[in-house]
């Protein structure tokens, strides 16, 4: 009998998934880039027989914690979560898309392992065989930013987790967060914060 599982979730919540998942292209090509074929057939994935039994042991699991709601079911829901985001992930990323939204997904996952580095956008488009004015096009179409404003918001987000959990300088977090120059960095953080870095640091917000 053909048994289906509906799992809503707050899609804020994939925006904390941590680097190493983020860096899997299966993982903008089912959920970061899901939204551009809302409503269409876009997006189907065939699972081989181990991956499959793998998900429906986790989507089981996932039913019973929530159903049961024994201490701790929260956390646990959470942990299953993640496992399935993983395996679907790798599962896509190893489907290689040749398609536009394959290449983009590559791209993007290029772009969260290595934001701290200068990522040269022109050879990034080159290596996903898109020129450069298609592959702009497009990732703005699909994220709302261009690739810069998206490296920037990475790099920025970095910095602030610098400045909540270390003692660094403005200046040694700057330079580790990937600017090169520290008046840049503070012009960036106020324009995209709304503060300065060492007022955020000071004030010990808890956000992005």
């Amino acid at each position: 009998a053909l048994e289906l599982y509906n799992i809503a979730y707050d899609a804020s919540a994939l925006r904390s998934c941590n680097e190493d998942l983020r860096g899997l292209p299966g993982f903008h090509t089912l959920f970061a880039l899901e939204e551009l074929y809302a409503g269409r057939s876009g997006i189907r994935m065939k699972l081989n027989p181990d991956v499959f039994a793998r998900v429906k042991t986790l989507l089981e699991e996932l039913h019973a914690e929530y159903t049961n709601g024994e201490a701790g079911f929260r956390s646990m829901i959470m942990c299953d979560f993640t496992r399935l985001l993983l395996i679907l992930s790798r599962s896509c990323s190893a489907g290689e898309s040749s398609g536009s939204i394959g290449k983009i997904a590559h791209a993007c996952a290029y772009i969260e392992r290595e934001y701290l580095s200068d990522v040269n956008i022109g050879r990034l488009a080159a290596s996903v065989f898109m020129s450069e004015r298609h592959f702009r096009r497009l990732f703005g179409r699909i994220y709302g930013m261009s690739p810069f404003a998206y490296i920037l918001s990475l790099r920025l987000a970095y910095a602030c987790q610098l400045l909540r959990t270390t003692s660094q300088s403005i200046t040694e977090i700057a330079m580790a967060s990937g600017f090169s120059d520290d008046n840049y960095f503070t012009r960036c953080f106020r324009q995209k914060i709304g503060t300065t870095p060492g007022r955020y640091r000071a004030s010990g917000e808890n956000r992005p």
